[in-house]
C-alpha cells in the first residue's frame, strides 16, 4: 500500500511515497520514491494535468448564457419578481423558475418538461445548483400560478424602470405596434377567454389565436410594455387601452425624457384613437390609407420636391379633426418594384382563364355553372380585382373573354411607391418625419424574432389557461428584452454587430470539464477565444462566472 512520508534534513521536509509489506511478519518499506521539498510537490500536482491525458471530456455551454445572466443581474430580474410574488417556503424562487425559462428561450426554446435536459448541458448548475427534482414542467407551473395579470404589470414596470436607470434607454421615440401568434387548443376548450379566431398574420386562420401589443423604445428596440389580449379584437379597439397606459406612464417617461414621440402605424387609425393621442403629452407619427386620401395621390410628381433617393410632397391638412403636416413620399426603386409585382400577378391570373379557356365546351366544362364555379375558385382576391371576367353562352356553345380591370389598375398604380405620414409636430424637417416613421421597422424585427423558432419563440404555446399563457408571453418579452439589450452593449463598448454573429461567438465560448484518472473533481476550463470574442469576454461581464482553474 502506497503513503506519502516525510523526512526532515536540515531545517528542510522532504517528501516520499512508500510502499510499505510485511517481511517476515514486520512492516517494511520496500519502494521509495523521492518527490522533493513542498514546493517541488505542489509544482507536480499543478502540472499533473499537462502530463496525464483526460479519460473524458464534456463541452458545456458558456458565453452567451453567461453574457445574459450578467444583464439579467444588472436588471435586478429575480429580486424584483420575488418582490412582487408570494415565495414559497421551500424549493426554488418564482424568480429563479423565471430566470431559468427566459435564459433558456434566449439560446435554445425547449418545452417546460425538457427544461432541465437542457439545463445539465449548460455551465449554469454549477451556479445554482437546483437539482433535477424541482426542474419538472410541474414544479415550475406549480409556483408560476402564483403570478396574476397584475403581478405582471408591476413587475414589468420595476423592470422598466431599472432598465431606464441602469442603462440610460433614450425615450424620445417610442414605436407601437400588435401582432397574433397561433395556438393548437381546441375549440372546445373554454378555460381560455384569449384564445380566439381571428385574422391570422401566418395565415393560421382555421386556429385560434392571442393577439401581443408591444411599445419599444427606438433605443434597439428595448421592449417597455407589452399588453396580451382577445385574439378576435380588431388592432385599432384595443388602442384606447393602450393610450390610457401611455398616460399613466408619461410621468415616468418624462423624468428622463421632456419630449416623446410615438410611433404607430395605419392599423391603429380611427378618430377615437388619434383624439385620444390628441389629449396627451405624446407628439405621434403615424401613415394614412392612401384610399382615404385620393386628392393626396393625385398631386403631379412635378409639384415634389427631391431629398436624396426620395421625392416628396409636403403640406397641411385637417385629418381626425385637426390640422396635419402631412408627407407623402416617393420612392422610384419601390415603385419599379411593385409595378413589376403588379404585372406579374395580372399575367399569373390571365394564365388560369386561358388554361381553362382552352378546356371549354369539352367534357364538364359544357356546363356555365361549373365553369363560373371554377374561375372563382382559381382566382384569387387580386385577380377577381383586376381583370374583368365575361362568360357566355350561344348555341349552347360557352365563350370566354377577359381584360384588364383598367380603373382598378390605374388606381393602383397611383399608390405605388407612396407612402403618407402624417405627424402633429410641425416643426420636423420632411426628412426627419421619413426617418422616424421607418424606425417602425425595429418593431417588426422584434416579432421576427418572436417567432423564431430558434430564439425566444412564442409559438408553439403548449399551455391553454389564460393566467398560464400571460406567463408564458412574459417569459418571452423578457427574453426579448434581454437579447435586445446585449445586442445594445456591444454596440455601445465595442462596435455594431447582428445579433447572429454576436451570438455565434459567444456560443463558442464554452466550459470544458477535463476528467482525468484518479481524480473526484474534473477541472473546468474554458475554450480559447479570438480577439472578438476575448473583447465581448470582458465587456458583457462573462469573467464574473467563469470557472476556477483547478478543480
Amino acid at each position: 500500500m502506497a503513503s506519502l512520508i516525510k523526512k526532515k534534513k536540515g531545517k528542510r521536509l522532504y517528501y516520499y511515497v512508500v510502499e510499505s509489506k510485511r517481511v517476515n511478519g514486520k512492516p517494511r518499506i520496500v519502494n521509495q520514491t523521492y518527490l522533493g521539498p513542498v514546493e517541488r510537490v505542489v509544482r507536480i500536482l499543478r502540472e499533473y494535468p499537462k502530463r496525464v491525458k483526460p479519460k473524458e471530456v464534456e463541452h458545456l455551454n458558456f458565453g452567451l448564457l453567461a453574457a445574459l445572466l450578467s444583464l439579467a443581474k444588472r436588471i435586478n430580474l429575480v429580486d424584483t419578481i420575488n418582490r412582487h410574488t408570494s415565495k414559497r417556503r421551500q424549493g426554488i424562487s418564482i424568480g429563479d423558475y423565471i430566470l431559468l425559462i427566459v435564459l433558456n428561450r434566449c439560446v435554445d426554446p425547449k418545452s417546460k418538461r425538457s427544461l432541465y435536459t437542457w439545463y445539465k448541458k449548460s455551465f449554469l448548475p454549477r451556479i445554482f445548483g437546483f437539482p433535477s427534482s424541482l426542474l419538472d414542467s410541474q414544479n415550475f407551473w406549480d409556483h408560476i400560478d402564483k403570478l396574476d395579470k397584475f403581478d405582471i404589470e408591476a413587475i414589468e414596470l420595476d423592470i422598466c424602470n431599472s432598465l431606464i436607470q441602469n442603462f440610460n434607454i433614450h425615450l424620445e421615440a417610442l414605436i407601437y405596434d400588435t401582432t397574433n401568434f397561433f395556438t393548437y387548443i381546441a375549440e372546445d376548450n373554454e378555460k381560455s377567454k384569449l384564445a380566439e379566431h381571428g385574422k391570422n398574420k401566418a395565415k393560421r386562420n382555421d386556429l385560434r389565436q392571442v393577439s401581443l401589443a408591444l411599445l419599444v423604445a427606438k433605443d434597439f428596440g428595448i421592449p417597455l410594455l407589452h399588453l396580451l389580449y382577445e385574439g378576435s379584437t380588431h388592432d385599432a379597439k384595443l388602442f384606447p387601452d393602450v393610450t390610457e397606459e401611455l398616460v399613466r406612464r408619461y410621468q415616468f417617461f418624462a423624468k428622463e425624457c421632456e419630449k416623446i414621440t410615438l410611433i404607430f402605424d395605419k392599423g391603429n387609425n380611427s378618430r377615437k384613437n388619434i383624439q385620444g393621442i390628441d389629449k396627451t403629452e405624446y407628439f405621434f407619427v403615424g401613415s394614412l390609407k392612401p384610399s382615404h386620401h385620393k386628392d393626396l395621390l393625385k398631386v403631379s410628381l412635378e409639384r415634389y420636391e427631391d431629398l436624396g433617393d426620395l421625392k416628396v410632397y409636403r403640406r397641411k391638412k385637417e385629418v381626425f379633426g385637426k390640422m396635419r403636416t402631412i408627407v407623402v413620399s416617393f420612392n422610384p426603386n419601390l415603385y419599379r418594384k411593385q409595378l413589376f409585382r403588379l404585372k406579374k400577378t395580372i399575367s399569373k391570373e390571365r394564365l388560369k382563364i386561358f388554361e381553362l379557356k382552352g378546356k371549354l365546351n369539352q367534357g364538364k366544362w359544357r356546363s356555365k355553372r361549373k365553369v363560373r364555379e371554377k374561375i372563382n375558385k382559381e382566382l384569387s382576391k387580386e385577380g377577381k380585382k383586376l381583370l374583368s371576367i365575361t362568360l357566355t353562352q350561344k348555341d349552347k356553345k360557352l365563350s370566354l373573354s377577359v381584360r384588364r380591370n383598367r380603373k382598378e389598375i390605374y388606381q393602383r398604380t397611383k399608390k405605388l411607391g407612396k407612402n403618407i405620414i402624417f405627424t402633429d409636430n410641425h416643426n420636423w424637417s420632411s426628412q426627419e418625419i421619413i426617418q422616424i416613421y421607418k424606425d417602425k421597422n425595429i418593431i417588426e424585427d422584434n416579432f421576427k424574432k418572436m417567432k423564431n423558432h430558434s430564439t425566444v419563440s412564442f409559438i408553439p404555446m403548449w399551455c391553454w389557461t389564460d393566467q398560464k399563457i400571460r406567463v408564458h408571453a412574459f417569459c418571452c418579452v423578457v427574453s426579448l428584452m434581454l437579447l435586445n439589450l446585449l445586442q445594445r452593449e456591444v454596440a455601445k463598448k465595442y462596435q455594431k454587430m447582428s445579433f447572429e454573429k454576436i451570438a455565434d461567438k459567444l456560443s463558442d465560448i464554452e466550459e470544458t470539464l477535463l476528467f482525468y484518472p484518479d481524480t473526484m473533481k474534473p477541472v473546468r476550463k474554458l475554450s480559447k477565444k479570438d480577439d472578438i470574442q476575448e473583447k465581448l469576454y470582458q465587456i458583457l461581464n462573462i469573467g464574473e462566472f467563469s470557472p476556477e482553474e483547478i478543480g
